[in-house]
């Protein structure tokens, strides 16, 4: 396993990541596209919270705003659906998956309208597990915000101005 990135290299606010990825120089889409993932992660945080699921919201935060920051050299992606910046980014990864990741990718689908079946049910027994509480206790107040989440998507592609969803959801 990695050593956890130092704190002090880690952005402390979203606000702070933000800054991080126009320093980098990502392009205007790709800071727009940010918002509408970050409109999903907020709903998926609020339901959190109201469950009683212990997650790292200022980790979410942050992360939802870094998600896609290899693409800035993968440019290419950023106009056409690819998977080549997944690699990149994975080799930033500093400890193992956690909760708290397993939402923005959650978030990265839903905001788009598309729904992870596999993804869902992992979000689930992950917050099952670190709540203490039996994963069907969680289904149908999760899976409603889910679906709240990915209903209220209309519109949100073209705020971010990246290419609208296709069924893969890519």
């Amino acid at each position: 396993m990695k050593p956890p990135v130092p704190p002090s290299l880690f952005p402390r606010s979203a606000a702070d990541a933000r800054s991080l990825l126009a320093d980098l120089g990502a392009p205007p889409h790709l800071l727009r596209h940010v918002e509408p993932v970050g409109e999903a992660a907020e709903a998926l945080v609020a339901s959190f919270h109201e469950h009683r699921v212990h997650l790292d919201d200022v980790f979410v935060r942050v992360s939802v705003v870094l998600h896609d920051a290899s693409k800035i050299v993968y440019s290419g992606e950023l106009k056409e659906p690819g998977d080549e910046h997944e690699p990149a980014g994975e080799r930033l990864r500093t400890m193992p998956v956690e909760l708290e990741e397993l939402v923005i990718a959650l978030a990265d689908k839903l905001w788009k309208g598309v729904r992870a079946p596999d993804l869902e049910e992992r979000v689930l027994h992950d917050a099952a597990t670190r709540s203490g509480r039996p994963f069907w206790d969680l289904i149908v107040p999760f899976g409603s915000c889910f679906e709240s989440v990915a209903e209220g998507s209309p519109g949100r592609p073209e705020s971010s101005a990246l290419p609208k969803p296709t069924l893969e959801g890519k």
